[in-house]
């Protein structure tokens, strides 16, 4: 019987051990980022979703959108997937395979990694992309932080 405790702490441990793990790359802030010159000042998380899951075609002023996403299984889609999109990446594949199928909608083009996404977005007064926050330089500006 005295195994039992010393189990009990070993599982405790290991249940941390991969809760750290797993959990890392989600920590990252997300920046969601514009062109410099684009007039609005601020999304906020629900705006972002619509435009991401093609439900909006413009910014709230109402200028055009064109949103540019990631490559998948880059950490960074991953996390915004989950955290803007409140999707996993095959509930997100599905609800695209049903647009596309049904002539409704396309997904935003992807680009590549944090570098590809800030040099679209900056080439490009309608662009929209995110990247992690860490990325961020002087050639685009954030309208919204995601933690």
């Amino acid at each position: 019987m005295q195994w039992k405790p010393r189990n009990q702490v070993l599982r405790a441990a290991m249940l941390s051990v991969l809760l750290c793990g797993s959990t890392s790359w989600a920590q990252a802030e997300l920046a969601v980022v514009v062109h410099p010159g684009n007039p609005a000042t601020a999304l906020d998380l629900e705006e972002v979703k619509r435009i991401f899951m093609g439900k909006s075609n413009n910014f709230p002023g109402g200028q055009k959108v064109t949103p540019v996403d990631q490559r998948d299984g880059s950490p960074v889609k991953e996390s915004f997937i989950t955290k803007v999109l409140q999707k996993d990446a095959a509930q997100l594949t599905s609800y695209w395979a049903t647009l596309i199928f049904s002539g409704k909608g396309k997904p935003p083009a992807a680009v590549g990694n944090d570098a590809d996404v800030i040099n679209w977005v900056k080439d490009h007064p309608d662009g929209l992309g995110y990247v992690d926050a860490a990325a961020v330089n002087n050639s685009v500006k954030v309208l919204l932080r995601v933690p």
